[in-house]
């Protein structure tokens, strides 16, 4: 008898179920795409809040506690009204707020752990590292740039220009000093698993290396570890 296959992972069943939620409460804000992409939209708690309050959402369908969500949304509301909350934030708060009597389910709160720790941006630093510099060896080459993270705090993807301009090339195989959005976004993906919207947005536009070389940076300030 053939086995049977396996069931698709849990974390991508919980982050969908939490998406659906988000992309409710999110509908029609700034920075959704035209084909309904919410993963770039930050709302404030206050806003959150009253999105939740009139939608009546219901947090049973991610196996998570409505009420005690609700309170916890309250709460942050009436101290921090303003604080912004995206996706990846969102999800975490709801893991780490709206465990059931049962206890949270494990994939959820591992979630909430990498989102308190910065685990996710890290370990895509380490891999834009790795991608752009190709150190002869790996090994020592991350050793050392998260012995300089934990001593000085210098960010593990630290790149010169000339590296960033390197994984330009890469995209520019035929020397004309400009690739079209498309293939510049794949690339500036590498660094932080993000693109600028005015990249992704604008697939046919040409991306200069100068302009490419500003975008990475502006990532890596932004999301790098």
């Amino acid at each position: 008898m053939a086995a049977k296959p396996l069931p698709p992972p849990r974390a991508v069943y919980h982050e969908a179920r939490l998406r659906e939620v988000w992309d409710l409460v999110t509908a029609g804000s700034d920075g959704v795409t035209e084909d309904g992409d919410s993963s770039g939209v930050s709302l404030s708690f206050a806003v959150l809040k009253r999105q939740l309050d009139d939608l009546e959402v219901d947090f049973g369908t991610c196996g998570l506690d409505t009420a005690k969500i609700n309170r916890a949304v309250f709460q942050t509301t009436e101290t921090d009204p303003d604080l912004p909350v995206d996706f990846v934030a969102f999800c975490a708060f709801a893991a780490r707020n709206g465990k059931p009597p049962g206890g949270v389910d494990p994939v959820l709160e591992t979630h909430a752990y990498f989102e308190k720790h910065k685990l996710g941006a890290l370990f895509e630093s380490m891999t834009a590292s790795l991608m752009v510099v190709k150190p002869t060896d790996p090994r020592s080459f991350l050793a050392e740039r998260l012995l300089n993270l934990k001593r000085h705090g210098t960010p593990v993807a630290e790149f010169s220009d000339a590296e960033l301009g390197s994984l330009f090339d890469m995209s520019d195989a035929a020397g004309a000093g400009h690739v079209s959005g498309a293939k510049a976004s794949k690339g500036l993906e590498v660094l932080v698993g993000r693109v600028p919207p005015e990249v992704s947005e604008n697939p046919e536009r040409l991306i200069t290396r100068e302009h490419f070389i500003r975008l990475a940076r502006g990532l890596l300030e932004t999301y790098g570890s």
